[in-house]
């Protein structure tokens, strides 16, 4: 992780400079094709973007070859402090985790990025990826509810976990349409004919920020007793 001093914009206007930490800086170079953690040229941040917008735009250099690079930053669920560059030059960068969700499911960012990786590619089976993806998130965040029940947990189909260990509705909604999305991904024939791979990805993010939500808004209740 580096830290960068940033112009600080709002509605368009400078209004100060802020020092962040800014995550993600390795990447390949788009010119001499050698990958390594990247110099940072120039940075701004704004203030007035709204959630799932970009936060900023970075310039990252090449320590090899002096190419410079543009950059898409995003701001940390965890640290508003930190910025994430989660785009280089109009490519997708792995998808950064919160913290809360490689706890919750260690495996899943690794399976998310590799279907990530897949649709990239123009690999057509990304989608049952993604859906997998799904199973090992639901499968452990119910495990970590009930520790007990793990091996009961595991064994059972998703759409069960989901009925019977998810008990917050509006992620039991995400997570079941998401479900419904990714198994269409593995069908001859699709049910849900008038969605796609990219609305089985908006589920899961859903998904992710919904338990983002519940995993934030206990800990700060426990923190303020």
């Amino acid at each position: 992780m580096k830290r960068a001093t940033l112009d600080v914009f709002h509605q368009g206007e400078q209004v100060s400079t802020q020092t962040f930490s800014i995550q993600n800086t390795k990447a390949t170079c788009t010119q001499c094709k050698t990958f390594g953690s990247l110099e940072i040229v120039y940075g701004r941040f704004n203030t007035s973007s709204a959630l799932e917008e970009e936060f900023g735009k970075i310039v990252l250099s090449c320590p090899e070859c002096d190419t410079w690079m543009n950059g898409i930053l995003h701001q940390s669920w965890s640290n508003q402090e930190t910025l994430e560059v989660i785009e280089i030059n109009g490519s997708e960068k792995e998808a950064i985790m919160d913290e809360e969700i490689l706890k919750i499911s260690p495996e899943f960012p690794e399976i998310f990025n590799e279907a990530r990786e897949m649709e990239r590619q123009g690999f057509k089976n990304a989608g049952i990826v993604y859906r997998k993806s799904l199973e090992y998130l639901i499968k452990d965040y119910a495990i970590s509810k009930a520790p007990s029940e793990s091996g009961k947990i595991k064994s059972s189909p998703l759409a069960a976990v989901i009925k019977q260990h998810i008990s917050l509705e509006l992620l039991r909604e995400c997570a079941e349409g998401a479900t419904w999305l990714g198994n269409d991904e593995t069908h001859y024939q699709r049910k849900h004919e008038s969605m796609d791979i990219e609305d089985l990805k908006k589920l899961i993010n859903l998904t992710i920020h919904v338990i983002l939500a519940e995993v934030y808004a206990v800990m700060y209740k426990d923190r303020m007793r």
